[in-house]
């Protein structure tokens, strides 16, 4: 007979386009995610993680949609640190528009942070340092923001090598000195 593919058999396709470098992988996953009868928090995820890996100037949207979809709709997977995670490495690999890319990442932070079922991790804070290093322009509210984000991360017990390895390189030699408490 003619069956549906499975969902385990959807989503490995789907990791096979999120893995893939193409600039339309976000919108071929989507389309299939669209098709798809049933989809797990894996389909969403790694849909999620296509269009963070896509070449889409829109990518950061096009993942917080998916995002806010999971928290609105009780028949949807709930997100989880991945979910969240994947929208924040949209918005850090953002080649176009910016300030809306920061902005996405900011509430999605938020958004993450009001979270009953989910709290930031070290690879939040590394994406969200990579966001300001890569979406904010050299100056005092980047540093100031780096400072803050930073410190949260070491208050939540989340200090890691890729942490700072992000911060470092997100700040002069300096300002990262200072900010660690180096002097």
């Amino acid at each position: 007979g003619n069956r549906s593919p499975s969902v385990v058999t959807y989503n490995c396709v789907l990791n096979v386009l999120a893995s893939s470098k193409l600039s339309d992988s976000g919108a071929r996953a989507q389309a299939i995610l669209d098709r798809m009868e049933v989809a797990d928090a894996v389909s969403y995820n790694t849909v999620v993680k296509a269009w963070a890996n896509s070449g889409c100037g829109d990518k950061a949207m096009k993942a917080r949609d998916i995002l806010n979809k999971m928290i609105k709709r009780a028949d949807m997977p709930r997100p989880d640190i991945f979910t969240f995670n994947s929208v924040l490495n949209a918005c850090a690999s953002s080649t176009t528009d910016h300030v809306g890319a920061f902005q996405i990442a900011m509430e999605t932070f938020q958004l993450m942070k009001q979270s009953n079922h989910v709290r930031p991790n070290e690879f939040t804070y590394s994406t969200l340092l990579k966001a300001c290093a890569t979406l904010l322009p050299i100056g005092e509210e980047r540093t100031t923001l780096t400072a803050q984000i930073y410190s949260e991360c070491e208050r939540n017990g989340c200090l890691s090598d890729p942490v700072l390895r992000m911060l470092r390189s997100s700040l002069s030699e300096d300002e990262f000195v200072h900010i660690v408490g180096l002097e």
